[in-house]
């Protein structure tokens, strides 16, 4: 029996280029559990030579992988577009020179767009020679369906991100208060992760209600969003509050103040989104769209919903939070019982897929 070893080679779109929050929980829960850790990121910053600095990247990343001499486990967070090229290569390195390879799925778009040349291509090479970690049993069975069974597979949730990155910080509220309040959107805003909806539904909400106050999160290139965000900010200049970019103890701290969350994304790689479980972890009730792992994470009275009926379904919960603050109350001390169950089970999971376990 070897050492307990593993080697993390991670890949994020810039211009972020540490490890992603899920991958430094896997690396922190290894290494608690007594796993010595090599750890490599591939990703470059933009500029005029990024693709040259992105090759030598790569190769010293396969030069990472060709020393581990066989006796490590390869994780890779599997992402998509030209990361996806990249990462197949080491992938197929690893499968030659490190002990196994376990390939963790954060997107949908193996799901959403199976015909897809390059996918076609990576996943009908790893479906059975890696072992796969899945972010939700919906995303495990849907990839099954189209891809067939893999080697091994794992689901381990993200709640245990969550609660790794915001336990300092306490938890839900139990009462809301009818005279303010608070609702709340966070995302990489985008017409497809339904911040131009969100915008529109802020808009008629603060026209309607004195005591609604509206917080946009996240950066945003998207003109028609920047000159909605620059119409709402001029009207309602007390009761809606723009921030692109914000650090853990600020997002910790709105999240802690609001009530509401919406996230209306028809985004087709959507998984199971950091920003709701965050949300949720601050006790507050969250409105989002159907896709996706979405349904697997939303709490009760929270709701999952159609697009079409979103608006409806916001309007609803809005007014009943109004007109009963504590109507959340008991739904919330369940659901932070059920958060902490949820992130234990995530914790054990990594650890049992990385010791080869069954769940």
């Amino acid at each position: 029996m070897f050492a307990k070893k593993a080697l993390i080679v991670a890949d994020f779109p810039p211009p972020l280029t540490g490890l992603s929050l899920v991958t430094d929980w896997v690396k922190a829960e290894l290494i608690q559990n007594g796993f010595a850790i090599s750890s490599f990121n591939t990703t470059t910053p933009k500029g005029v030579f990024r693709p040259l600095k992105r090759i030598m990247t790569y190769l010293r990343a396969l030069q990472f992988i060709l020393a581990s001499k066989g006796r490590s486990d390869l994780y890779i967070p599997l992402h998509h577009g030209a990361s996806l090229m990249g990462q197949s290569l080491i992938i197929v390195f690893g499968l030659m020179r490190t002990h196994r390879v376990l390939v963790h799925h954060h997107s949908y778009y193996p799901i959403t767009e199976p015909k897809k040349i390059l996918h076609v291509s990576v996943h009908g090479m790893i479906l059975r020679k890696c072992e796969h970690v899945f972010l939700s049993e919906d995303m495990r069975s849907k990839y099954v369906k189209i891809w067939g069974a893999p080697k091994k597979t794992w689901v381990v949730n993200n709640f245990g991100v969550v609660n790794k990155r915001f336990k300092t910080y306490g938890g839900s509220k139990l009462i809301a208060n009818e005279n303010r309040i608070s609702v709340v959107h966070a995302s990489n805003l985008s017409t497809a992760k339904g911040s131009l909806f969100v915008l529109s539904l802020f808009q008629e909400l603060l026209g309607k209600d004195s005591s609604a106050v509206c917080t946009l999160l996240g950066p945003t290139k998207e003109l028609l969003i920047i000159k909605s965000i620059s119409d709402l900010s001029l009207k309602y200049p007390k009761r809606f509050h723009y921030i692109p970019n914000y650090a853990t103890q600020d997002l910790a701290e709105i999240l802690s103040q609001s009530q509401i969350f919406i996230f209306p994304s028809t985004y087709k790689n959507e998984a199971a989104p950091l920003a709701v479980i965050e949300a949720q972890f601050f006790g507050n009730i969250v409105i989002s769209s159907n896709i996706g792992a979405l349904p697997e994470i939303i709490f009760d009275p929270g709701a999952f919903v159609e697009i079409e009926k979103f608006r409806l379904k916001f309007f609803e919960v809005f007014s009943k939070l109004k007109k009963d603050p504590k109507f959340n109350v008991h739904k919330n001390e369940k659901n932070k019982i059920n958060f902490d169950d949820l992130s234990t089970k995530a914790e054990n999971s990594i650890l049992r897929a990385f010791e080869n376990l069954d769940v």
